[in-house]
């Protein structure tokens, strides 16, 4: 294993990054320099009693995606390619070439899961369909994407959505809260709204079901964010920095 490891500095010094507890930080640093050149360590309880780190401090590396559980002794570090490149005379395989076929590397670094690479192609800008598809391919594509919008829980609240156009009526009703001019109406029910808004452009932007973690974010910050409260006029701003903080 190499005896030098990069950080990146715009990864460790996002917003994202700082809202983990200092432990977590280190603990993750740890791994880091334990990880073989494709970002596996195999031994990070070991890492973690050198270190005298208590397992609380590491389960959020795993909620949060900053690390991937492949089996009960093995891990892969999430983001390893936006930190580190290694040179093709220096490179040494991991021992754990089955595990790391089942992944590949995204236009972000990131390690995804061969599944998902469809998902990542949905929000590629550059990836065009070919000419060639008949209406009836299209028409059976458009079938299969809308399949695939299952279920999704935003705070508690769960909204079923089998179509863009179920979809676009949540967002109707979320968003007529915002647009309603009643003075009576609570502070809870245009929180709700606020929620479903949020929750709907997740999906429908980033095919992502992480709204939860934003709501939970903000809703401890009492949906204050940059000296402003997050409104109908500006979440989509903030959800789009979360997202792109989430990939540094």
């Amino acid at each position: 294993m190499a005896k030098r490891r990069m950080l990146s500095i715009d990864f460790c010094e996002s917003d994202h990054f700082y809202m983990l507890s200092p432990v977590t930080r280190m603990l993750y640093v740890h791994f880091i320099l334990n990880a073989d050149d494709d970002g596996f360590v195999d031994k990070w309880r070991t890492v973690m009693r050198c270190a005298r780190i208590e397992k609380k401090f590491y389960k959020p590396l795993v909620d949060q995606e900053y690390v991937i559980e492949i089996n009960e002794g093995l891990i892969l570090i999430t983001h390893w390619h936006r930190h580190n490149t290694i040179r093709a005379d220096r490179y040494v395989a991991t021992a754990y070439a089955k595990a790391l076929r089942g992944f590949s590397v995204n236009e972000e670094k990131r390690y995804i899961k061969a599944s998902e690479n469809v998902l990542v192609a949905q929000r590629d800008p550059q990836i065009r369909e070919d000419k060639s598809i008949t209406d009836k391919s299209r028409s059976d594509k458009t079938r299969v994407e809308k399949e695939k919008k299952s279920d999704f829980t935003t705070n508690n609240q769960t909204f079923i959505h089998t179509s863009a156009a179920s979809q676009d009526k949540l967002k109707d009703e979320a968003l007529s809260f915002f647009d309603s001019k009643d003075e009576s109406l609570s502070d809870e029910r245009l929180i709700i709204a606020l929620k479903a808004a949020i929750g709907l452009y997740f999906i429908k932007k980033y095919q992502s079901l992480e709204s939860k973690k934003f709501i939970e974010y903000y809703e401890k910050r009492d949906w204050v964010a940059d000296y402003e409260r997050i409104t109908s006029d500006n979440y989509k701003y903030y959800v789009d920095k979360w997202m792109k903080e989430r990939v540094l």
